[in-house]
């Protein structure tokens, strides 16, 4: 009966290490990420949105040689604490579960949950495309391509280091 556990085991874990391996290997090679990240909508209020066209603008004088096709940026604007609402949103997400789970129903709870705020600039006329942020769980890569509600965008986090 113990060899038959320890079998199982040994399946169990294959099984894991051959997802892994195969999902690094469907990633997109050009750090784009098309599944949609926003959970919900923010909105942050003007110094914050201030703020964070400035940190954009700042990264993009520094950085748009590196990125000469990058059309948006996604900056992070603020964190919330998450409403009691919230687990909606993370169920039906695409993204948005998975750091909230990926810890494990009892060692996360809903109050340690940090909820990202991200504006979207854009690098054509130097400003914010709106003052309607997207609330997000699950960041993504920084200097990669991800999508928040209907804007795919280069993620570059606070925007402070480039």
């Amino acid at each position: 009966m113990n060899g038959i556990w320890r079998w199982l085991s040994f399946l169990g874990r294959g099984s894991w290490l051959c997802l892994i391996l195969a999902n690094s290997g469907c990633a997109d090679p050009n750090g784009r990420d098309l599944r949609d990240h926003a959970i919900d909508t923010c909105f942050p209020s003007a110094n914050v949105q201030s703020l964070a066209e400035s940190h954009a603008k700042n990264f993009w004088a520094h950085n748009s040689t590196r990125f000469p096709d990058t059309k948006l940026l996604a900056v992070e604007g603020t964190t919330t604490s998450p409403g009691n609402d919230i687990y909606p949103k993370l169920l039906y997400s695409e993204t948005g579960a998975v750091d909230f789970y990926g810890h494990g129903i009892f060692e996360l709870s809903y109050s340690e949950l940090q909820i990202f705020c991200i504006l979207i600039y854009d690098t054509q006329t130097g400003r914010l495309v709106g003052n309607t942020g997207y609330d997000v769980v699950d960041l993504p890569a920084r200097q990669s391509v991800a999508r928040f509600g209907p804007y795919t965008a280069r993620y570059i986090g606070t925007g402070w280091s480039w």
